[in-house]
């Protein structure tokens, strides 16, 4: 588990990542207004704030390492399951129907978001992924335990350009659920889409 000292280590993963997906969802240098944005600096005080809350009052937060030094990091929250009414109500998208849209069976379900999922681009591939995302389903596995269905599903967001990203997750199992938001960054729009995976 990530804890405050890692803060430093978190927002430089953070920043690097972001940068380069942008650049990626853009096809196209990122303007010096939208760089700005991007602060490490800010990012460390972020993370810093955050990570110092009471466990039972913040994320679920990992780091993923090499030869001691983090290359990775993720993090976790509860969620509404996507076809609940409580998500449809507050999600800033309006989705196509779509298999996770028949809320039938939305009751009782327990549903966690991935927030962050970053891996340092020079340590992409050797693994760290896999390890991290196992480490999530240890984490949050429990919870299909106590959830009435006996299932926990997990959602992430991932930019339509983001061809590593949507490969790991593809492996893990993770498939599109139907549901996309988009936003402009630099004036333009760019488009993430939900995927999904179920552990039971």
């Amino acid at each position: 588990m990530a804890n405050a000292g890692d803060a430093g280590d978190i927002a430089e993963i953070q920043q690097r990542a972001m940068r380069e997906t942008l650049v990626r969802a853009l096809n196209a240098p990122l303007s010096a207004r939208t760089l700005s944005r991007l602060s490490t600096e800010d990012f460390t005080r972020t993370w810093t704030a955050a990570l110092r809350r009471p466990a039972d009052q913040r994320e679920l937060a990992l780091i993923a390492t090499e030869n001691e030094k983090a290359v990775g990091f993720a993090t976790v929250v509860p969620c509404e399951p996507a076809d609940s009414p409580a998500a449809r109500k507050h999600r800033p998208y309006s989705p196509p129907a779509s298999k996770c849209e028949d809320d039938s069976d939305a009751v009782g379900r327990r549903a966690f978001e991935i927030l962050n999922f970053e891996i340092s681009s020079a340590s992409f591939g050797r693994g760290h992924e896999a390890r991290l995302l196992s480490a999530i389903t240890d984490l949050i596995g429990p919870a299909a335990e106590e959830s009435g269905s006996g299932e926990t599903e997990i959602y992430l967001w991932i930019f339509e350009s983001d061809t590593e990203k949507i490969r790991t997750f593809s492996a893990a199992g993770f498939a599109p659920c139907g549901l996309r938001r988009s936003f402009a960054i630099d004036g333009r729009q760019i488009t993430q889409h939900l995927w999904w995976s179920v552990l039971s």
